[in-house]
This record gives structure tokens, C-alpha cells and sequence, in this order.
């Protein structure tokens, strides 16, 4: 049934878009090959507005993408919470090592970094406040209070830090590895 109307409904328009070709370029009767459809139906004459030709009458007849029915609550609701759409429980995210924080896996704690940050900005503090902004030559060595110092580093340049060291920062981090 569909189809039949489908197939009346393009019938139509193909001979409404060939008549009025025919109007708007002036030739009448057809020469040459020409759209032959069979059928009891014919093709009414619509008013000419002047010119000859109304584009606007071209889509008079086309099917336009609307759907047949109104979707019920049921199938909205079904689609709207699909399983797919549903939130799922996070597999990557684990405490951290050293404050207990969560955190992603493979990824670094926001908390252990905003410590490391501020650890990092007293020492060059205390570093631009020692060297007046001159970069010595020799290396940097950072000493916190209850350490002693190594006889490696009597020649090189201490920094004394008047606190406890932080547990995350420890001497390995800033000696070099001998492969």
C-alpha cells in the first residue's frame, strides 16, 4: 500500500518537473525523448504567476523526513537509559603511595605534587636569597636539620634547610646513579 502511494506520489512530481521545464524553457510540444508514465491520473495546470515558472511549485509533492508516529514513554525511556548510557564504576583509580589520596593509576597525586611544588619554591627561595641570583659553579647540595654532611660534599655548595626532611624527598633523588 506504501509502495503504491510512494510510487503515484514520484509520478506526479516527475510530470509536474516536466511540464513545467517545458513552460519555463519555451518548448512545447516535447522534442525528443520524453518521460512517459502510465496512468489514469493527469497532471493539473497550476496558475502561471508571470514568468512562466515557480520554483516553489517544484517541491509541492515531495516526501519530507518526518516520522509516521509519535514515540510512546516506554521506547523514549528505553532509549534514553540504555545499558550503555549507564555510568560505570571506575577499575583505575587506587590510593597513592604516599599520602593515601585517590588517584588514576599510572598518574601522579594532585596533593603529593602541590607538596613537591611548594618544597620546590622554599628551596629556591633560599637559594636566590644565598646566591643573590648567581648561579655557582659547583653543585648544590640541600641539607635539612639532623643531617650530617658527607665528606663528597665539603666542595660543594650546601643549602641548609631548617626543618625536617620530607619523607617523599629523599637523598637518592638528587645523587647520582653510578651504572
Amino acid at each position: 500500500m506504501a509502495a503504491h502511494m510512494l510510487a503515484t506520489r514520484l509520478r506526479l512530481v516527475l510530470q509536474n518537473l516536466e511540464c513545467k521545464l517545458r513552460d519555463a524553457f519555451r518548448i512545447y510540444p516535447p522534442v525528443g525523448p520524453a518521460l512517459a508514465v502510465t496512468g489514469s491520473n493527469t497532471v493539473k495546470d497550476t496558475p502561471d504567476n508571470g514568468n512562466g515558472f515557480d520554483i516553489k511549485s517544484l517541491w509541492d509533492g515531495l516526501l519530507w523526513a518526518v516520522p509516521k508516529s509519535k514515540r510512546s514513554l516506554e521506547r523514549r525511556r528505553t532509549r534514553r537509559r540504555a545499558v550503555e548510557k549507564r555510568i560505570h564504576e571506575r577499575q583505575d583509580i587506587v590510593p597513592c603511595e604516599f599520602c593515601g589520596r585517590p588517584k588514576l593509576l599510572f598518574h601522579l597525586c594532585g596533593h603529593c605534587v602541590d607538596k613537591v611544588r611548594t618544597e620546590t619554591e622554599e628551596i629556591r627561595e633560599k637559594l636566590g636569597t644565598e646566591w643573590q641570583w648567581r648561579i655557582p659553579q659547583t653543585e648544590t647540595v640541600i641539607l635539612y636539620d639532623g643531617e650530617s654532611l658527607k665528606d663528597a660534599d665539603k666542595n660543594n655548595h650546601i643549602v641548609e634547610m631548617k626543618k625536617k626532611r620530607p619523607s617523599w624527598f629523599t637523598k637518592e633523588l638528587y645523587e647520582e646513579r653510578k651504572v
